[in-house]
């Protein structure tokens, strides 16, 4: 009966939380519902929450964003022996809970504001190619049939650059990120003792 408490409160703080225009507490409050039901499938949830919302932030309002990266973190920290006890072994949970607490708020946040750059930037390349692509398509439709040979294989060639080069920025973005989430992982792992 009270594990459907907490998971009826969760289910309204959601709620509230897509209805507000200032959800921050709301997000928080559904971390700290997940940490008293002590299910760490819950907690996951709202970290993925709370994840969310601070990337919304973060192009809206990075200051807000930090508060609320602040405030989960504080959270998480306060009961972390709490939240020891039940999550175990999970490393998951563990990886989400390692992303809060172990960089600080302005870390976190240039992180994510980099990341959405590199993404920003990759689909602009994407985009350039993609235009560029069809312009080349276009001209080559009305080149003579020696030239259309010739301008085909140009816009493979330019194709294949271009993904090349949004490939590069993608596994930079990515390499960046894995090796947060490996530092995280490692540094929750020594806090356990594992």
């Amino acid at each position: 009966m009270k594990k459907l408490l907490f998971v009826a409160l969760a289910a309204v703080a959601m709620v509230f939380a897509s209805c507000s225009k200032d959800n921050s507490e709301a997000v928080v409050n559904q971390v700290k519902a997940a940490i008293e039901q002590q299910d760490a499938t819950v907690l996951q949830d709202a970290l993925n929450g709370v994840s969310t919302k601070v990337q919304e932030l973060v192009a809206e309002n990075p200051e807000q964003a930090k508060e609320l990266f602040t405030a989960v973190q504080q959270l998480l920290k306060e009961n972390a022996d709490k939240i020891k006890a039940f999550v175990g072994d999970n490393a998951a949970v563990q990886l989400g809970i390692a992303s809060f607490t172990e960089a600080s708020a302005d870390e976190a946040i240039d992180l994510i504001q980099k990341v959405s750059e590199q993404k920003k930037q990759v689909e602009e390349a994407a985009d350039a190619v993609k235009e560029a692509a069809e312009n080349a398509k276009e001209t080559i439709e009305n080149a003579p049939e020696a030239v259309k040979e010739a301008g085909k294989q140009a816009v493979e060639d330019a194709k294949a650059k271009a993904n090349e080069k949004v490939n590069e920025e993608i596994q930079k973005g990515k390499d960046k990120a894995n090796e947060k989430i490996d530092k995280g992982v490692s540094d929750v792992k020594k806090q356990l003792g594992l």
